[in-house]
């Protein structure tokens, strides 16, 4: 009753202070807007919120395919070595040997039977040696390839290197080729915005890519000054921060040059993997950066 009472009190009150219904009807049509739109944007926050979560386990995921992708070329490269150096260690001794045989013929020091030995266990290794050999084939093949996407990986380090000049440092590691530009020319401090500076330099890089295959690999990293605060409402830490830039880099090759997502991944390192130890503004100026990893597909 008393509830009745009060909603019937209310409008008359409203009226009499001067209040026009529809004033109050617009006044009561904002409010229901107001509401809608904070339900709004608590659930985009949920929504953004649930995305960060998928985008870290991306980034996880990542993280690991190329640790793996590292450690694969390395043990491929590491066996072709300790192949080829045992056969041509095997090679060397058979032909030492052979050429011990011989001199022996010549200077006939060992008895025919001797000599016949000697030259059927030559006749033996040579076999097991051309055997060893036919099974290094597909090594060999295996090298070549190697090499050849070694060569290609050298000429775009080149076109890169070219086109970029000092505003990036493009560098090469068996068939990777890594464009690394500096965090500052990117990006403000504690912000995800690509700069002017930094988006020319990301376009001359994409200009030689958009129309390839190789996989490009976004790598956000920061210095060890941990998030402030202020800023944790964006950024609960340096993963956060590094992630979300190669994100900001992804969409912009995804957008603007148009490169296939497809070919495109974010990683953020935070600050665990810096190229400079110290612990003054330079070296963290150094460790404030973007790589983009480039792998031929």
């Amino acid at each position: 009753m008393v509830r009745v009472i009060m909603v019937l009190l209310i409008p008359a009150l409203l009226f009499g202070c001067g209040v026009s219904q529809q004033v109050y009807d617009e006044r009561e049509a904002e409010i229901t807007s107001l509401k809608s739109a904070l339900k709004g944007v608590k659930e985009e926050r949920n929504s953004l919120e649930k995305e960060k979560e998928k985008l870290l386990d991306d980034i996880v995921g990542a993280n690991e395919r190329i640790k793996m992708l590292k450690k694969d070329d390395k043990e491929a490269t590491a066996a072709l070595k300790i192949k080829d150096s045992q056969l041509n260690k095997a090679e060397a001794e058979i032909n030492t040997l052979k050429a011990e045989v011989e001199d022996l013929k010549q200077a006939q020091v060992l008895p025919s039977e001797e000599l016949n030995e000697a030259t059927m266990r030559i006749a033996q290794l040579e076999e097991q040696l051309a055997e060893a050999k036919s099974a290094q084939e597909p090594l060999n093949e295996l090298k070549e390839q190697l090499a050849k996407r070694e060569e290609i990986a050298e000429a775009l380090r080149e076109k890169l290197a070219n086109a970029v000049g000092d505003s990036a440092l493009v560098s090469r590691s068996g068939d990777r080729v890594t464009v690394t530009i500096p965090g500052d020319l990117l990006f403000d401090e504690l912000s995800v915005d690509v700069l002017p500076s930094g988006s020319a330099v990301v376009k001359k890089v994409a200009e030689l890519l958009k129309d390839g295959s190789e996989r490009i690999s976004i790598v956000g990293h920061t210095d060890d000054v941990p998030v402030g605060p202020s800023h944790r409402v964006y950024w609960r830490s340096n993963w956060e921060l590094s992630a979300e830039r190669a994100g900001a880099l992804v969409r912009y090759l995804q957008w603007g040059p148009g490169i296939s997502p497809e070919r495109l991944e974010a990683v953020g390192r935070a600050h665990y993997d810096p190229i400079s130890k110290g612990g003054d503004e330079e070296a963290k100026a150094k460790n404030r950066r973007v790589e983009l990893v480039i792998t031929q597909p």
